[in-house]
């Protein structure tokens, strides 16, 4: 199948590439912290990527933004995925460090994307 996807999505002969980057996989943050050292000031951020299903699932890259209180993206950061793919009912943990985040910044999301050499 496609995209390296199995189960449903290639038994009902739905094309995965219709699917949103992620499709049928979890992601949450657990924590977020700045850290100062060396003359340098560090955002780190760590979560988890999670299969719930009981199928494998193709773990896309990821990507960090950083937006100030009204919404307005300050800082954006692709980087890739901990592993290529998950299992059923697997789980994965990330952390990305941001080296001098945007000032300003009072929101962080972390999303997927299609993984660019950007990421790698």
């Amino acid at each position: 199948c496609a995209l390296g996807y199995t189960g449903p999505l290639c038994e009902q002969e739905i094309n995965p590439c219709d699917y949103p980057p992620g499709a049928g996989l979890e992601l949450r943050i657990a924590s977020s912290e700045r850290a100062t050292g060396g003359g340098r000031e560090a955002l780190r951020v760590a979560g988890r990527i999670r299969n719930p299903g009981q199928y494998p699932r193709p773990v896309p890259g990821l990507r960090l933004v950083l937006r100030d209180a009204g919404g307005r993206m300050l800082q954006a950061r692709a980087f890739p995925a901990p592993v290529d793919r998950l299992g059923p009912h697997d789980s994965a943990a990330f952390a990305v460090e941001l080296d001098d985040p945007a000032p300003g910044a009072a929101r962080i999301s972390v999303t997927f994307h299609e993984t660019t050499d950007e990421a790698r």
